[in-house]
């Protein structure tokens, strides 16, 4: 969070950024032990303040989302908070230029914490459905029906909605920066956020290529037993 704030500063509100550049400090430097959930984000923390009590705890998702055994449908899906760190606009460039009967289906609600993003003004394209937010009934629902999931996010010190996806054996395209491959190691088809043509051919190859979907599920079931060791 500490370098997304400072690489991506337009993603955050004003009153937020100015809470976070006061409070956080200090609660850091007083904290008996401070929390990270990745090596990247720990490096991002001992690289801002001079203190050496950190300590790596893997997040997990919740035990809601499981494989349902839903018939798949042609649904490229994205999760995520509607903030322009999550990298929405070049995943529908992507998606538009593809030749596809998939459709793409956005699940998030906007936060106040970030800056205003309107929606409207994306697409008119009936195939590009923003559901706002859902609860995780919904949710896993969608996750189950979905063919592939697209997380081409250009910062994360996480990432857990492709823990979610995978665990209800959706395949996942995920983005090759900051924490995620740590998290993800080869559990995932790696796509170069900053690249709107990369995205496209990371989603053409998937749709085309089934026998490369069924092996990211296999892998995806196991990723998340391997949460409970540092670095795995």
């Amino acid at each position: 969070m500490l370098r997304s704030r400072k690489t991506y500063p337009e993603t955050f509100s004003y009153i937020f950024q100015k809470g976070y550049n006061i409070f956080v400090p200090i609660s850091v430097r007083n904290a008996l032990k401070v929390i990270t959930v990745s090596n990247y984000v720990k490096k991002d923390v001992e690289n801002n303040f001079n203190i050496n009590n950190l300590e790596v705890v893997y997040c997990a998702k919740s035990n809601h989302f499981k494989n349902l055994n839903l018939k798949r449908e042609k649904i490229i899906l994205a999760v995520s908070s509607l903030d322009p760190r999550k990298n929405f606009n070049r995943i529908i460039n992507a998606y538009q230029q593809l030749e596809t009967d998939y459709k793409l289906y956005f699940v998030g609600a906007k936060s106040k914490s970030f800056s205003e993003i309107n929606t409207n003004k994306i697409s008119t394209n009936e195939d590009i459905i923003f559901t706002g937010y859902l609860s995780d009934n919904d949710l896993n629902e969608l996750y189950n029906r979905a063919s592939i999931f697209v997380y081409a996010s250009l910062f994360e010190g996480f990432g857990i909605p492709p823990l979610e996806a995978q665990a209800c054996g959706c395949p996942c395209i995920v983005s090759n920066k900051t924490s995620l491959p740590e998290v993800y190691l080869d559990s995932v088809e790696y796509c170069e956020p900053e690249s709107l043509e990369n995205i496209k051919n990371k989603l053409e190859f998937l749709i085309k290529n089934k026998e490369r979907r069924e092996e990211l599920v296999k892998k995806g079931y196991k990723i998340e037993n391997l949460m409970d060791f540092p670095g795995h």
